[in-house]
């Protein structure tokens, strides 16, 4: 780890940049149960408050920094000045930058997660960042298996597996052919001009075809579900009335997954 002195003596934007990647380092370690090295840090601080020129505030909070209780406080002091620092240097924030502590085994995956018969077609969801946002959101709710169709960017891209925290290594998924998915009448749709969220019957098992951010579903996707389920649309109020697939893909599993809890239970 790289002295004080040495910090003190190269160039203040190369040393804010360097701050930056101790007080995340510093989080990880916090956030992981492990402890620091105080001092050290309470003097990390002291440089980037006078790089920012920011008036020494830390100095009647230096007794709770250093206090092996108040972790929390800390926490919040290394994360609060990463951002600040960040900011002064431009530096934009993604969400895989975010640290996280609650990361899985292999061994805890069958222990810990609910399987639910839900499953789903992505059909040309072209942005790699949705489909790893429905990866994620698949994989909270429960859902058993994703299909994608040969358009759709693989959860294993690299924007797609940092926006799903790698859920696409839990929920089961391969691509393949619309005609693949049986029929019956178990499948859907989420698209504009359907049956409102709150009024549609969902089936207890089946599957929901999601498409394009730009084009919605294909007329023969489309086709398939009013011969089926149906359409479901989720009512908006704004002037735009539209949402983000992953976003309006969220709603759809909260409602969905609800109601099949529900059906368990009853």
């Amino acid at each position: 780890m790289i002295t004080i002195t040495k910090l003190e003596k190269i160039p203040r934007k190369t040393r804010l940049r360097k701050i930056v990647q101790l007080l995340k380092r510093a989080e990880t370690e916090i956030l992981g149960g492990r402890d620091i090295d105080r001092e050290y840090y309470r003097k990390i601080l002291e440089l980037a408050e006078k790089d920012l020129g920011m008036d020494r505030g830390m100095k009647e909070d230096d007794s709770r920094l250093l206090s092996i209780a108040d972790r929390d406080f800390m926490l919040r002091r290394f994360n609060g000045m990463r951002y600040r620092i960040q900011a002064e240097l431009g530096i934009s924030v993604a969400e895989w930058d975010f640290i996280y502590t609650d990361e899985f085994s292999e061994g805890s995956i069958t222990e810990k997660r609910q399987i639910l018969p839900i499953e789903v077609y992505l059909e040309d969801v072209r942005s790699p960042y949705n489909v790893g946002a429905i990866f994620r959101t698949a994989e909270a709710f429960g859902v058993s298996r994703i299909l994608l169709s040969a358009s759709t960017p693989s959860p294993t891209h690299t924007r797609a597996s940092r926006t799903s925290r790698g859920t696409h290594k839990i929920v089961e998924w391969r691509y393949g052919d619309i005609d693949e998915i049986a029929v019956g009448d178990s499948v859907f749709a989420l698209e504009e001009g359907g049956t409102s969220i709150e009024e549609f019957v969902f089936p207890e098992r089946g599957t929901v075809l999601v498409g394009s951010e730009e084009l919605g579903l294909s007329p023969e996707a489309l086709d398939i579900a009013r011969k089926s389920r149906g359409i479901v649309s989720i009512p908006m109020f704004g002037v735009k009335r539209s949402l983000n697939v992953s976003v309006a893909f969220g709603i759809l599993l909260y409602v969905w997954s609800k109601r099949i809890v529900q059906s368990l239970d009853a």
